[in-house]
């Protein structure tokens, strides 16, 4: 069994939104691979139900899991602690991660993204998400989108994968809810820089990729249903996560943002402007400080309108 089955550890991250947490159990429950350990990591959420979800795991499980944990923090610590006490806490070859409010695609998910692990001897292997409705997972699209495949897969060096995250034209293939690790690998570097409260992914691949690291991307494994509407993906400004975000852009970019090309310089001055200014005020006039800086502002404008071009060619063509 553990030769040909390692056993994987599916940790389950929560914080005060449970609406969904059996649901995400449910997906857990359903994988046809047979050596699951199953964790859940809340982070400090007050009257968290540790009965009541025991007790469901209790009578739900199958013989596919060997074995759980369910583990709630005395007090809020932030996304990036609440991950390395859950990394502390995995015994399996394999981490895959899943958000409380997501679940994994299908019930083949852990079995192809273990058959990938083993096939390519990565540490770090990074899935497609199926974007969905909050209220009742009804699909909007494949992220990324098929139409930038191509563009993806040719990121095949950590410099061409630190240039696309740094410079915001990764076409949000980091994405943390879907990214897996070999275990071993994850605590030999002693799990995320606690320096960061709640940018554990993005914060993570800038100083891997920047210390030479390489991500590989899975592109046929849609792994999670991911519900919009997390602290990332809303419209209003976090300015934890902004300060995160700008924080590993002064350590990794600004020390050797000479070594860029002109138009990346300009670029990457104005997102660490935009992330100080998001950080200091969060409810600026976003118009004003684009006319303002209206070259690296129409840089980006630029971008997004030949993408949303090439999306719609794409859909054309299908």
């Amino acid at each position: 069994m553990l030769e040909e089955y390692p056993l994987v550890t599916c940790t389950i991250y929560t914080y005060r939104n449970l609406k969904y947490i059996y649901e995400a159990l449910d997906s857990v429950f359903i994988q046809d691979y047979p050596n699951i350990e199953l964790n859940i990591q809340d982070d400090g959420t007050e009257e968290f139900p540790y009965d009541d979800i025991c007790d469901y795991i209790e009578q739900n499980k199958r013989k596919n899991i060997l074995c759980y944990d369910v583990h709630t923090n005395t007090e809020n610590l932030g996304t990036v602690k609440s991950c390395n006490i859950a990394i502390k806490n995995v015994h399996g070859k394999y981490m895959m991660d899943l958000s409380g409010d997501d679940v994994f695609f299908d019930n083949s998910v852990v079995s192809r993204v273990v058959s990938y692990f083993r096939k390519t001897n990565a540490n770090v292997v990074v899935c497609r998400r199926l974007d969905c409705m909050e209220s009742d997972l009804s699909p909007i699209g494949a992220m990324p989108e098929d139409c930038f495949r191509d563009d993806i897969m040719s990121l095949d060096t950590s410099q061409k994968q630190f240039m696309a995250l740094a410079l915001g034209r990764s076409h949000l293939v980091f994405c943390g809810a879907c990214v897996y690790f070999d275990a071993d690998f994850m605590k030999s570097r002693g799990g995320y820089d606690e320096h960061y409260k709640l940018a554990e992914d993005f914060t993570f691949f800038m100083e891997y990729l920047h210390d030479g690291g390489v991500a590989s991307f899975a592109w046929d494994i849609i792994s999670i249903r991911y519900r919009r509407g997390g602290i990332s993906t809303g419209h209003s400004i976090n300015t934890v996560l902004a300060e995160d975000v700008l924080t590993s852009y002064n350590q990794y970019i600004l020390p050797d943002i000479e070594k860029f090309d002109f138009i990346s310089r300009i670029r990457l001055r104005y997102l660490m402007n935009v992330l100080q200014l998001q950080n200091v005020n969060p409810d600026y006039n976003a118009t004003l400080f684009h006319l303002k800086h209206f070259v690296p502002a129409g840089i980006g404008a630029f971008y997004k309108l030949k993408d949303k071009v090439r999306k719609t060619v794409y859909s054309i063509r299908m």
